[in-house]
């Protein structure tokens, strides 16, 4: 076969699937919230017409960005309250609207999801 094939965009780290199912009930739209993992950067956008979406790069709108790692993105999703322990101690920095993300983690904990990918070690 001749030709050249771009590279398939990188998967969605699962830890935010939970995020984006929620996303909707959450936030008022237009939202864009930016996550920083593992050295990459997506975009979660609310836009009004289902569904949210979750596309890789950087927002320039975002009304929140977020820089953790999957361990503890996944565990605030688990238990959002630990989000100023978090804060406090360097695991995550947020810069933006804190009060979005805490219905965002708020709104996917009562639903009862759970980080999508558990980490160990």
């Amino acid at each position: 076969m001749s030709g050249s094939r771009g590279t398939a965009p990188p998967a969605v780290p699962s830890v935010l699937l939970p995020l984006r199912g929620r996303a909707a009930g959450a936030v008022e739209p237009p939202f864009a919230g930016c996550f920083w993992l593992d050295g990459r950067v997506w975009t979660l956008r609310v836009d009004g017409g289902p569904p949210p979406r979750i596309a890789p790069g950087e927002s320039a709108d975002a009304d929140v960005t977020v820089r953790t790692d999957p361990w503890t993105l996944t565990a605030l999703i688990e238990d959002p309250a630990a989000l100023d322990g978090a804060l406090a101690d360097g695991r995550a920095d947020v810069t933006g609207d804190a009060d979005a993300l805490r219905r965002l983690l708020a709104t996917a904990a009562r639903a009862g999801c759970r980080g999508a990918t558990r980490h160990t070690g």
